[in-house]
């Protein structure tokens, strides 16, 4: 009985947790915290749609500036069905937007092991 209702309760309080969202925009210009990372979009081009996405991940808050010490990472170029990793989490492109000049991200994989040479769909 006693062990039933701690399996209960920690089902709750893990339920309870704080989870990042399975998908986010980001928008041009705008620094987001995505999965623990900062990450900017710098640039939406039409024809291909495609983003110039940069992104840096474990920057603690007192960093002098949104991508921590040294040089700005260099950007990245992002079509739609792209994946980049952020801290364990995968996250791919599912919509570039350049009306509103807008990328749209979601949660895909996680790895099964620290190697990342397999990955897993999150559902």
């Amino acid at each position: 009985m006693r062990l039933s209702f701690l399996m209960i309760a920690a089902l709750i309080l893990a339920s309870c947790r704080r989870a990042e969202p399975s998908e986010v925009t980001v928008e041009l210009d705008k620094v987001s915290r995505v999965n623990g990372c900062n990450v900017l979009l710098g640039e939406v081009t039409i024809k291909p749609d495609a983003g110039f996405f940069t992104w840096a991940c474990d920057v603690p808050e007192s960093a002098p500036n949104w991508w921590g010490e040294g040089s700005q990472p260099p950007p990245a170029t992002i079509l739609e069905g792209d994946c980049v990793r952020l801290d364990q989490t995968y996250y791919c492109v599912e919509d570039i937007n350049p009306e509103d000049l807008s990328v749209t991200l979601k949660a895909t994989y996680k790895p099964i092991d620290s190697s990342y040479d397999q990955l897993r769909p999150i559902r």
